[in-house]
């Protein structure tokens, strides 16, 4: 921190918490937030407007001939059309129906309901949208043909125009849901290309992880989870795979002294609902923690985030000495850190990887493997000294756990069984 004396810092850190009370006043308890778009050619932008309306609606023929060539069409086309003949293949054998209505009348068959955001069968407004539109279209394949081997019809409903629930519904596949109700299991793209979850409580802090407890671990062969473990580390290391485009065009410069790394997130984000205090909060309070010390704090704003509020009290903080930003990407700013904070990111279970430790400020499905934080004196306690809260072999296992057993892989073979697992797994509870 320099020479800057501790009372000096004390009040630095007091006008950044008057500073934040300011910005309140200022844009309200809910400031405007506008999601920034990855930039996207004029062709996507306009000329496929229409086509992406009408995938929305399920006029799918007509959304596929009023497409215009472009990257956000053309990266998934081939997957695209293989989930399109697949969905033609089973609706003509009478073992698929494509639910327009909210109340379509009467349907047979005993089926199973996957609502489904037929935006995704379309070109994408925005490049970074690509990936999960992979991923929730290798979803559906393999869901689809799970249902049709455990012998049930399916229901394909838009999400933007679900349709009430049918006599012969046995169970909903609800997209990007959560709360545990009966017949329904919520399915979500999870923290890394390719891993979805599926779960009867929800994604991340509403998972039915987050009272997940040892004992199942202690199934896992330490000699399974350690080789599975080097595995996995050279993929990440080597290949870098993070939700979003990561920036590695610049050099990385290592701070001089030790960090911490922030990873913040969008504050209208629902996961945001689980916080245990408010995301700039959570920096105000990290900020201070560290001002006495020898340890820099390097904060990430989320790709995505144009929210004014979070602006300026980055640039209030940072103009103090305080933090410092970058653009850096996850993997160079997760690697040489002390340890990483978040509210609750996917970037703390992708830092558990790295073996750091991971502090959270809310509910998550990973949180079983970090520093769960509720209050300052929470902060000062647990990072004095910043230590792992489990042993290497725990966060091993459940790395393991979390990857091999909850997730689903949609690009494994053991897509198909894991997912008809489950629905009769839930159906049996019924």
């Amino acid at each position: 921190m320099g020479a800057t004396t501790r009372m000096q810092q004390g009040c630095i850190v007091t006008k950044c918490w008057i500073k934040r009370k300011e910005l309140k006043q200022k844009y309200g308890a809910t400031p405007m937030r506008i999601r920034r778009r990855a930039k996207t050619g004029i062709i996507n932008k306009i000329l496929n407007k229409p086509a992406r309306s009408l995938a929305k609606r399920g006029n799918l023929s007509a959304s596929d001939f009023l497409t215009a060539p472009s990257y956000e069409a053309q990266k998934n086309k081939k997957l695209i059309k293989e989930c399109r003949v697949t969905i033609n293949s089973l609706a003509k054998e009478n073992k698929l129906e494509i639910i327009k209505q909210k109340r379509p009348g009467k349907l047979s068959g005993k089926a199973v309901t996957i609502v489904f955001p037929f935006s995704f069968f379309g070109p994408q407004n925005r490049s970074s949208r690509l990936g999960e539109q992979s991923t929730l279209t290798n979803f559906l394949i393999e869901a689809l043909y799970s249902i049709e081997t455990l012998g049930y019809k399916t229901y394909l409903i838009d999400d933007r125009n679900e349709a009430e629930k049918q006599t012969t519904e046995i169970l909903r596949l609800s997209y990007h849901t959560y709360g545990k109700k009966p017949e329904v299991l919520h399915y979500k793209v999870a923290d890394l290309p390719d891993y979805v979850v599926l779960d009867n409580c929800g994604y991340s802090g509403w998972s039915s992880l987050t009272s997940f407890e040892e004992e199942p671990l202690n199934k896992i062969a330490s000699e399974d989870a350690t080789e599975w473990y080097e595995e996995f580390k050279s993929l990440i290391f080597e290949s870098k795979i993070s939700k979003y485009e990561q920036n590695d065009t610049l050099d990385f410069k290592t701070p001089t002294n030790k960090y911490v790394f922030v990873a913040l997130q969008m504050r209208g984000d629902s996961t945001q609902k689980l916080a245990n205090v408010d995301m700039l909060d959570m920096l105000s309070m990290i900020a201070e923690n560290f001002s006495d010390e020898d340890v820099e704090v390097v904060v990430k704003r989320h790709p995505l985030c144009t929210d004014t509020e979070t602006a300026e009290l980055l640039e209030s903080l940072s103009s103090s000495g305080l933090i410092t930003t970058s653009n850096q990407s996850i993997h160079s700013l997760i690697r040489s850190c002390e340890a990483v904070f978040t509210i609750n990111s996917g970037v703390g279970s992708e830092a558990l990887a790295y073996l750091k430790p991971v502090y959270v400020f809310g509910s998550c499905d990973y949180q079983f493997a970090t520093h769960m934080i509720t209050t300052k004196q929470d902060l000062y306690v647990h990072t004095h000294p910043i230590k792992l809260p489990k042993t290497e072999l725990t966060i091993k296992k459940f790395l393991y756990y979390y990857r091999n057993i909850y997730l689903i892989d949609v690009k494994k073979e053991a897509a198909q069984v894991k997912i008809a697992q489950r629905i009769k797994e839930e159906a049996a509870a019924l």
